[in-house]
């Protein structure tokens, strides 16, 4: 379960490793090459509800630039 900080959900690693059903490698990969932003609280990563959005929609940052991937459907 996220917990909230801020009325921000904020989601583990291993939280979205599960409801993604990736390994938590594959989510640290995401966050390493900015497909996934994430922030590091208390010496653990955890990924705002925004970001997930962004992410599950194909949108990324990556340093200044945000880059936008169209899937065909």
């Amino acid at each position: 379960m996220p917990i909230e900080i801020a009325s921000i959900k904020l989601y583990s690693i291993q939280e979205l490793s599960d409801d993604l059903n990736v390994t938590s490698f594959s989510i640290r990969s995401y966050i390493k090459n900015g497909r996934l932003k994430a922030q590091k609280i208390g010496g653990r990563w955890f990924v705002a509800e925004e970001n997930l959005h962004h992410f599950l929609k194909g949108e990324y940052h990556s340093g200044n630039h945000q880059h936008v991937e169209y899937r065909n459907s």
